[in-house]
């Protein structure tokens, strides 16, 4: 009675708490919305706010044809022309039209006077006028002048460099008259009023009984205003852990957070209602139970992780991913400035250190996020609730702090229900997930366990004093291992029966092109990737960089020689083959390849090679896609098969839509975007929407370079479902499911094993490409035959059952 009791009041308790919680979440984000909102109105940008950049693409439109048709009218009527009309023509109508309404919206923001909107929108449009004038005459200054006001932080200083410069230059700019900027922008604010019915011009007495007149907003958009900021904070909550369990997915619209003013967006991400209303109406049993078992996992913070994690970054210690917490200094400029090619190698290195500073701040901002969240529930039980892409993946919906984040969050991370550790075999999975953090993850099973056994006494030091054996540091992932050392550790002083909260992740081998392996039975793809068995793991990255190096010890070019000499490794190689499968391009492929080059360089501090960057990693590049192209074959070969049954889908405007092997349906919907950007000459961006073009439009595209990577995400999302649910079935509770990793505690993990491999076989033993053909083929017409399905090998998908590194 006592007990029953007891846990009524600690449900009360945990109840009373979630509520407090809903209210902050709600709080935080109206909080955050108006603080966004008042910072653009300090820096007189209301149109940056949400509401505005709405109420900025919906007038646009109507000022532009309100332009147009003053223009015609003033051009072609009777008697003189109207004075401004000379000036309005000089400038693109469209972007007379942006900079009116941005220019009369931020002044009614900050209360400015008719004359005030008037002169300013007149010093806008005559700054265009010269701007554009130095940019036909001297198109090579201008070059320069728009490269250098980049690093000028505001307008005013940005025009006044401009200026400064071209009288340095000798460029006599053209300046309007008088009250020439004035009168052309009383025209457009009136252009305005009439355009749209968002403005009134009203004459008031201020309070020295002086008259003004006042461009302000119609009670129509004030209301609209405040609805669409009620609207706006509603939908900004700052999603926080749970500290109850969240409510079971019952539907689309039900489940996850209790709360429902803090539950306003569906399960499925998707702007598409209609077919929201589908997946409603849909029977996904399979998809809201495996929903319902992941998020019931209880978890804790990893209060040793914490520690370490705050120290390490109090002290600046950039380990594992956590940033520096202050700037890189900036190079001393050289003795000999007057020399160019000093100069010119100084701006190299001082522009790549903004660009890691300004990357380190954004990551400063996120990890100061994850320690403040941890610190906040760090003595409570907490609950991630789940969200769906369109494709069925699943995500947790707080963040920055959950399960699927940094090797620093999941390192916070634990399972609050532990399971005893009671076997040699439940401990050996305890040392595969350190070995595997340590950085042997590409060794065989035995090696990695027996690797740990061999180090016990290092991992009983580390457990007793993180911060002072520090040897953890030296790990791939360090926060991850640690956190699984200081387990080890634990358990060799506690010994069978030990309770073990830390996940144990297995990894697929590249799981894209294992499931092309699997869709196309390529025998040579599954040995390349895990799915058959093997005495090693095979690495297919390393297979990718020895092509790259076999090829440029056949190439008598002069990067191939230093690139040899610098050193080919899978990391080279790794983003670019990783991503293949989810449609990446050659493009792509010359991006990764330039920042992995500019990581070595900037934060390995290994010298350069070569007089620059960009030539070479771009040649380089060329070779890795080339090498990629010799090791997965089979993978370009199904998807030109999946891009060209898009084609056909697109070509009877038909949106793909097919039912994964969870039951979940899918629907692929790309429009053609129905908005695009008026850009000024000094660089800033106006976007403006026409909502009446493009509207139900697919785009073409979109469609052929989306089917590829959402077909096979909605595979290895429907694999986890039939995973998580037999897994469950068998006994399991804890669950750490990432799209490619799935986690549970050193006990269950072998279980885990088995039901991984036991769902390949079973969900890939059907010809899935032909069930898919057959669902897009229904909803195409009758008359219309999709591509034939493409060559298969002789893969016995059986085998997987046998294949020890499939997940690893």
């Amino acid at each position: 009675m006592v007990v029953w009791h007891f846990m009524c009041r600690h449900r009360g308790i945990c109840a009373v708490r979630q509520e407090q919680l809903d209210a902050e979440m709600i709080k935080e984000g109206r909080d955050r919305y108006w603080s966004k909102v008042n910072r653009n109105r300090d820096s007189e940008m209301e149109t940056y706010a949400p509401v505005a950049k709405r109420l900025l693409g919906e007038s646009i439109v109507k000022i532009q044809k309100a332009v147009d048709a003053w223009c015609k009218t003033a051009r072609t009527g009777p008697g003189r022309k109207h004075a401004c009309l000379q000036f309005i023509e000089r400038l693109p109508s469209d972007l007379v039209a942006a900079l009116t309404a941005r220019t009369v919206l931020d002044g009614i923001s900050m209360r400015r006077s008719l004359t005030a909107i008037s002169v300013r929108l007149g010093q806008y449009l005559e700054d265009e006028d010269r701007f554009r004038r130095i940019q036909k005459e001297e198109p090579e200054l201008w070059k320069s002048l728009f490269n250098r006001t980049k690093k000028h932080g505001g307008y005013v200083q940005k025009r006044r460099f401009i200026h400064k410069s071209a009288k340095a230059a000798g460029i006599v700019l053209p300046k309007w008259k008088g009250k020439v900027a004035c009168s052309v922008g009383l025209v457009l604010v009136e252009l305005m009023k009439e355009a749209t019915g968002l403005i009134e011009i009203r004459t008031v007495n201020t309070i020295f009984k002086r008259s003004t007149t006042m461009v302000m907003a119609t009670d129509d958009l004030l209301d609209w205003i405040k609805k669409a900021h009620g609207f706006h904070e509603i939908l900004s909550p700052v999603f926080l852990p749970m500290v109850v369990e969240p409510l079971p997915w019952q539907s689309i619209y039900i489940g996850g957070y209790h709360s429902d003013e803090v539950r306003r967006r569906p399960l499925i991400k998707s702007f598409d209602k209609e077919f929201l209303q589908q997946l409603n109406e849909a029977d996904m049993p399979q998809v809201y139970e495996a929903l319902t078992h992941e998020q019931n996992t209880a978890w804790s913070i990893n209060t040793d992780i914490f520690e370490c994690v705050r120290h390490a970054y109090d002290h600046n210690h950039q380990i594992g991913g956590l940033p520096t917490n202050q700037d890189h200094e900036l190079p001393d400029r050289p003795v000999n400035w007057e020399d160019p090619v000093a100069q010119k190698q100084w701006r190299r290195v001082a522009a790549e250190t903004h660009r890691i500073n300004n990357a380190d701040r954004s990551k400063r901002l996120q990890t100061s996020k994850v320690l403040h969240l941890a610190n906040k529930f760090r003595d409570q039980t907490i609950w991630f609730p789940k969200q769906c892409d369109f494709r069925g993946r699943t995500y947790d919906i707080p963040s920055p702090l959950n399960c699927q984040g940094a090797s620093v969050s999941k390192a916070l991370l634990r399972f609050a229900k532990g399971d005893s550790i009671d076997n040699q075999n439940e401990a050996n999975w305890l040392a595969v997930q350190a070995a595997n953090s340590w950085g042997h993850d590409k060794k065989s099973f035995d090696y990695r366990v027996g690797w740990v056994w061999e180090n016990e006494d290092l991992f009983k030091q580390i457990a007793k004093d993180p911060l002072g054996y520090t040897q953890w540091k030296d790990a791939d992932e360090p926060w991850e291992f640690l956190a699984a050392a200081i387990e080890l550790g634990e358990f060799l002083e506690h010994g069978f029966g030990y309770v073990s909260r830390v996940p144990v992740a297995q990894d697929a081998s590249n799981q894209g092109l294992q499931i092309y392996s699997l869709l196309l039975r390529d025998e040579e793809a599954a040995l390349s990737t895990n799915v058959l068995p093997s005495k090693e793991p095979q690495d297919l990255y390393a297979q990718v960089a020895e092509k790259v190096v076999q090829r440029l010890q056949q190439s008598d070019h002069v990067y191939a020689s230093k690139w040899i000499e610098f050193g080919i490794t899978r990391a080279t190689t790794k983003r670019p083959a990783m991503v293949l499968v989810y449609g990446a391009t050659k493009q792509s492929c010359k991006e990764y390849t330039v920042e992995w080059f500019q990581d070595m360089l900037m934060r390995r501090g290994v010298t350069n090679p070569f007089d620059e960057v960009f030539k070479p990693c771009i040649w380089l590049s060329d070779i890795i896609w080339d090498a990629i192209g010799d090791v997965v074959a089979s993978a370009q070969v199904g998807m030109d098969w999946l891009r060209a049954v898009a084609r056909v889908c697109m070509k009877h405007d038909v949106n793909p839509t097919w039912t994964t092997p969870s039951g979940f349906l899918v629907k692929q919907n790309y429009e053609k975007q129905a908005s695009f950007e008026v850009k000024t000459s000094i660089g800033d961006k106006i976007r403006r929407h026409r909502m009446q073009h493009g509207r139900g439009e697919a785009s073409l595209r979109k469609h052929i370079n989306g089917i590829c990577p959402n077909y096979v995400h909605s595979l290895d999302a429907a694999l986890k479902v039939r995973v998580v649910n037999l897994a469950a079935k068998a006994g399991m509770s804890q669950f750490a499911m990432v799209h490619d990793s799935y986690a549970t505690t050193a006990k269950h993990s072998g279980m885990l094993a088995t039901a991984i491999r036991e769902c390949i076989v079973d969900m890939f033993t059907p010809n899935l490409l032909e069930l898919f053909r057959n669902e897009i083929q229904l909803q195409l017409p009758t008359s219309v035959e999709l591509p034939e399905l493409p060559a298969m090998g002789s893969l016995d998908i059986r085998k997987v059952l046998e294949s020890d590194y499939v997940f690893a």
